[in-house]
Order: C-alpha cells, then structure tokens, then sequence
C-alpha cells in the first residue's frame, strides 16, 4: 500500500494515519511494528517525508505484511546449510538484537545479541572472519537500512564458503 498527501500545517494528519500517533506526523522517517486495526495482521509501517525543493511536500506510507518479511528472511535458497539472513536493531544499550526468528534459535528473535557480527557499521561493509551467536566463524555482508537503527546481513559459516577453494588447494 502507497499513500501520499500535501503537508501543509504542522500535526496534519494524513491518508494512513488512523495507525500512527500524531508525534509520528512531521518526523522526517519512522519505522513502526503494530497491528492493523482493519485485518488485525502485524505489519510494518514505514513513513518519511517527501521534499520538492528542500520544503516538505507529502508523506509517504509503505505497508509491508510481517509475516511476509518473516518468510522473506527464512528463505535460506542458495545460503547452504550454515547460511542465513538476519534483520537487527540497535537497542539503547548500543546492543543489536535480532528482529526475526534465526535459523539455527528460532527463539532468538527480540533476544539474541548479535553484536558480534558489528552490524552496527557506519557503512556498508563486507567481513571475511567474524564470529556469530552461535560462536562460530563466518563470512558476513552487512547493510545498514538508513531510515532506521537496522541492519540487515547475509552471513555463512566460513568454512562451508570456502570449503572447495581447500579442496581444491589439498587436491594440488
């Protein structure tokens, strides 16, 4: 679902905004989980503001269905049998906690610390040797979602990754 309406006075309440509070209206983005009151499904609500010419023109409104990021992030097509995509946001602590279920702690989700995959990167950033929550090495990509405190990593067990490249080099 897209909406968007003019901005004109401050606190105006826009198309979407029977599911925000009035503090959201006015931010310049804001990420928010709840419940829709029309179907009663979670989903995610992401806001910003759109600007023409440096002034505030209209609101932007995108609807994702959480069930279907769930299904999303526990795809594990082409990730091998140790590869998995995490979804994290830093607490106020400066702690990263996974948002959805892991795949080897399908309890983790709003539990697990995953600081030790530094997801929390200024930037966008490939790591060779990392350790994950499960204490093991692995390979990680990391993004960070710009509009939020999230970030979003595509990992694998570091020797599952490079398991041909040494049995090509043992078989030399």
């Amino acid at each position: 679902i897209i909406s968007s309406t003019s901005v004109g006075l401050e606190g105006q309440k826009f198309s979407a905004s029977s599911t925000f509070s009035d503090s959201q209206v006015g931010q310049e983005s804001s990420l928010t989980v709840q419940e829709d009151k029309k179907d009663g499904i979670n989903k995610l609500f992401v806001v910003t503001t759109i600007g023409i010419n440096h002034k505030p023109s209209a609101i932007l409104t995108v609807v994702f269905r959480i069930d279907d990021i769930v299904a999303a992030v526990q795809d594990y097509t082409g990730l091998g049998t140790t590869g998995e995509t995490l979804v994290a946001a830093t607490d106020r602590n400066k702690n990263q906690i996974s948002l959805f279920p892991l795949r080897f702690d399908t309890e983790g989700a709003l539990k697990k610390n995953l600081n030790s995959l530094s997801l929390a990167e200024t930037k966008d950033v490939t790591h060779s040797d990392v350790i994950d929550y499960r204490g093991k090495h692995v390979i990680a990509s990391v993004k960070n979602i710009s509009i939020s405190n999230w970030s979003m990593a595509t990992k694998i067990d570091r020797d599952e990754a490079l398991g041909p490249i040494s049995q090509l080099r043992d078989g030399l």
